[in-house]
């Protein structure tokens, strides 16, 4: 009997949307394979130097969407002033909108009035608010949803850099 021959064809990319620790072995499982070729693609949630540190030459070469934290804004440099001495650690994406996320809120409540429990009053200040924060300029739209800028990244030399 004649067999045939199959052709497997190398994928350009796998989107790996998921945690740090789970897109960290997808990479080392596709490094150790000898898919080095194949671009990982996913989202802000893996923009985090403990993805680098365990991935290491793995996850080099990922591209993942990133609401960027610009080290010349104020707003980051001040957070970092008061963030970093105080927790030992570097400041990231996720503190930058946790505490930007804390002072929308403090705004919204304030405008709403007197009445903290009044919740539609404190979302409807919230789709007004226009706030200059850590990530950079953020607004809602109708729906509440969370408008701001996001630029792609790219794992190189072992840092995540804007790719232009």
């Amino acid at each position: 009997e004649r067999h045939k021959t199959c052709m497997v064809r190398t994928p350009q990319g796998v989107v790996v949307w998921g945690t740090v620790e789970g897109a960290v072995r997808i990479a080392q499982q596709m490094h150790s394979l000898g898919l080095d070729k194949t671009k990982i693609y996913g989202g802000g949630g893996l923009v985090t130097q403990k993805y680098i540190d365990l991935g290491g030459k793995a996850v080099e070469g990922t591209i993942a969407t990133w609401a960027y934290l610009d080290p010349n804004n104020p707003k980051v440099r001040g957070l970092i002033a008061k963030y970093e001495p105080r927790f030992k650690r570097k400041v990231d994406v996720f503190t930058a909108q946790g505490y930007d996320a804390i002072h929308i809120l403090a705004q919204a409540i304030g405008q709403a009035g007197d009445s903290v429990s009044d919740r539609p009053a404190i979302q409807k200040a919230i789709r007004s608010i226009k706030y200059e924060g850590a990530v950079g300029e953020v607004t809602f739209d109708d729906n509440g949803q969370n408008v701001r800028k996001i630029v792609i990244a790219r794992v190189e030399n072992g840092k995540f850099i804007p790719v232009q």
